[in-house]
């Protein structure tokens, strides 16, 4: 009798485990289907330098790296008291059969708190605009930072929190700005099928890409070349920072400290806060290119990689625009 029941359990389970796992196939290769390699450049393909042959230009960047302290803009107390009160919103990846990424999106948003770069934060799992509307009536901030990863960064979700921003900002007659970063955003060449890119309540966004050909990096590509070229757009890709994190590991390497020398974990976090920095403290655009380009290049010359003319431009000989935001005089 045991066996007889056992094997019955077995007769029912079985089927139940391979259709679950042929629904689990079913949606991830839907999933996968829209996400390939791809990478925008606005006119032509970057040119390449090498600094062996160009002592002069090695000497700036290396004079320029060794007075300006890129942590000197990466401040929160730049971005000023009421800001760090404002909650973090998270949005997590898939959160249907299993919760896609784990506590990745949560653990990033934790430590922008930690940081001083927000008060508290609300993870969105319900991807609904009442609870985000809600929690802004109650901050009363103005500005408010957005963590959208993988599925959760998919242009739909963005447009129920912008939508919360706008309802808020009627209600409180605060005009309220909502500043997402998209870590590995699902579906972004639907993008201008959503989200108005010029809606006044929309702030800067931050779009965060794996490495090259990694898997189920977004497609970039397939946006229209207007969208592309929109100012709010910024696009950071793992290689221009002399990294490899895929889909799963930038959020990984930001909270784990063992990673093995440290360098990855150190570089996720820069960049981290460094995005946060730039979307909080509302500066111009043009100026988060400068810090952006900045970093590129402190890492590519710490790596001895060939670098970019344009991230030269701006990341060194632009660099001191951004006096006003890091407090150092102008040295020219």
């Amino acid at each position: 009798m045991l066996i007889f029941n056992k094997n019955k359990t077995n007769c029912v389970l079985l089927p139940i485990k391979y259709r679950a796992e042929f629904i689990y196939i079913v949606f991830f290769t839907v999933f996968l289907c829209g996400c390939t390699s791809g990478r925008y450049y606005p006119t032509h393909s970057p040119e390449n330098i090498s600094l062996e042959q160009e002592s002069t230009l090695r000497e700036k960047i290396s004079h320029t790296l060794e007075h300006k302290d890129v942590q000197q803009c990466l401040d929160p107390g730049l971005i000023g008291y009421e800001q760090r009160k404002n909650t973090v919103f998270v949005h997590p990846g898939w959160i249907f059969i299993i919760n896609w990424g784990g506590g990745r999106a949560r653990d990033a948003g934790l430590l922008l708190v930690r940081d001083g770069f927000a008060g508290s934060i609300l993870e969105v799992r319900s991807r609904e605009t009442a609870e985000i509307y809600e929690r802004m009536i109650n901050d009363s901030g103005s500005r408010y930072l957005g963590l959208h990863y993988s599925m959760g960064g998919s242009p739909k979700v963005l447009q129920a929190a912008l939508d919360a921003a706008v309802d808020a900002s009627e209600l409180l007659n605060n005009h309220i700005i909502y500043s997402p970063i998209l870590i590995e955003p699902h579906n972004f060449s639907s993008l201008p099928e959503f989200i108005e890119l010029d809606n006044p309540h929309l702030g800067n966004i931050i779009v965060v890409v794996s490495g090259d050909n990694s898997f189920l990096r977004p497609n970039i590509n397939g946006a229209s070349d207007e969208i592309l070229r929109h100012p709010k757009l910024n696009f950071l890709y793992a290689e221009d920072f002399g990294l490899d994190w895929g889909h799963f590991s930038f959020l990984s390497d930001i909270r784990n400290s063992e990673i093995e020398t440290g360098i990855k974990h150190d570089r996720a976090i820069e960049i981290f806060h460094a995005l946060a920095t730039l979307l909080q403290a509302n500066i111009k655009t043009n100026d988060i290119k400068i810090l952006l380009a900045h970093l590129k290049v402190k890492y590519a010359f710490e790596d001895g990689r060939d670098i970019q003319r344009a991230w030269i431009q701006l990341g060194i000989v632009e660099w001191d625009q951004l006096s006003y935001l890091c407090k150092w005089e102008d040295e020219r």
